[in-house]
């Protein structure tokens, strides 16, 4: 059974964390996506906690990837691929009815959906072993249940949701190119809920991880990764405002976009990014550009294929496009491309490009 343990709240944090967000310089303020999104996004953290944060729909923390939606298809989703409304209402109580009896064999081919659940776990260990022969299978990976999330299923012993598929999928498009046994350091620039890194971390725990985010961002990841692994998550407050040295195998670092100048990672650096540039103004990504080209030598990128849908655009009021052309004007002096192809969201139709580089010169 699933006991799923809760993330800890912790206030005083979240008020320094802002407190420092508030004292950054300009370039390193909200910019105009977040900006619409963190009033929401604190007072919601403040009235309900952390308590069941996965199963939460409040658009102030779906926007950054908390909320783990159930394993089958919503009835929204299904109107969308074009079912009617009596198609689609048969297809969910179908669904209720494969969710309640996992091991019968409902499925076409006399198969349950466990089997169909467990068959996807061995597609993506063999697609990571051809993408790199160091690749570690999906089967050494058991995520965590912290903060309840909405499905989670047990294979082998190891604990399984929707979003820890979408992150290992992310991790095979990463190792096609980079080879994680030759790196020492990963920098995520927006880690979201961090989930990813939680990923990664299991996987190559010899690497160490700085996730850069701002806050209450930042503060969510901050409490997750601290619950799923104690003390090897460095609490912010004694890395805050300081130069990041010294960095360990297996040890993750959080800090403010303000304290990235004084970040000294350890030996060979890759850079990943999955769809957070595309929020910000081409400004701050040039900012953020001039610092990371100093130590990043691989550059892992995750972007909506059209940037920002135009009614997003309207809402918050940008329209700076951070896309392939973007980035290419901008890195290229430094970095060499060394690959551009699309993939498409699990459970998300929008097409995304995986884009990656590496350093000319470091």
């Amino acid at each position: 059974m699933n006991t799923s343990p809760q993330i800890p709240d912790d206030f005083e944090l979240l008020d320094l964390m802002m407190a420092d967000l508030s004292a950054a310089p300009e370039a390193f303020q909200p910019t105009a996506y977040w900006q619409y999104y963190q009033n929401r996004t604190v007072q919601f953290l403040r009235n309900n906690g952390l308590h069941n944060i996965r199963r939460q729909q409040d658009p102030g923390i779906t926007c950054f990837g908390c909320y783990e939606g159930p394993l089958l298809p919503t009835k929204k989703q299904l109107l969308d691929m074009g079912l009617s409304e009596a198609e689609a209402e048969v297809s969910k109580s179908f669904g209720r009815l494969l969710e309640r009896n996992p091991h019968q064999e409902l499925l076409a081919l006399n198969r349950s959906i466990s089997q169909a659940l467990r068959l996807e776990l061995e597609v993506l260990s063999l697609k990571a072993e051809l993408a790199c022969p160091n690749a570690v299978s999906i089967f050494e990976l058991d995520c965590s249940v912290a903060g309840n999330p909405t499905s989670s299923f047990r294979v082998d012993g190891n604990w399984y949701t929707p979003r820890i598929f979408e992150k290992y999928r992310h991790y095979i498009e990463f190792v096609r190119e980079f080879d994680p046994t030759t790196l020492e350091t990963i920098v995520e620039i927006g880690p979201g809920m961090g989930q990813q890194v939680e990923a990664l971390r299991k996987l190559h725990p010899h690497l160490s991880f700085v996730l850069v985010d701002i806050p209450p961002q930042l503060y969510v990841s901050h409490q997750y990764l601290k619950e799923v692994f104690g003390d090897d998550a460095i609490d912010y407050r004694s890395t805050r405002g300081s130069k990041i040295t010294g960095l360990q195998p297996g040890k993750i670092t959080f800090i403010g976009p303000w304290d990235l100048a004084g970040l000294e990672p350890r030996g060979r650096t890759a850079l990943w990014n999955a769809c957070s540039f595309q929020e910000m103004s081409e400004p701050v990504v040039e900012g953020y550009f001039e610092i990371f080209r100093h130590f990043a030598r691989d550059l892992f990128l995750l972007n909506v294929k059209d940037g920002l849908a135009a009614e997003v655009k309207t809402i918050i009021g940008s329209n700076d496009t951070i896309d392939l052309d973007f980035y290419t004007r901008v890195f290229d002096p430094d970095y060499e491309r060394l690959n551009v192809y699309p993939v498409e969201g699990l459970n998300d139709h929008r097409k995304y490009r995986v884009m990656t580089w590496r350093h000319r010169h470091l």
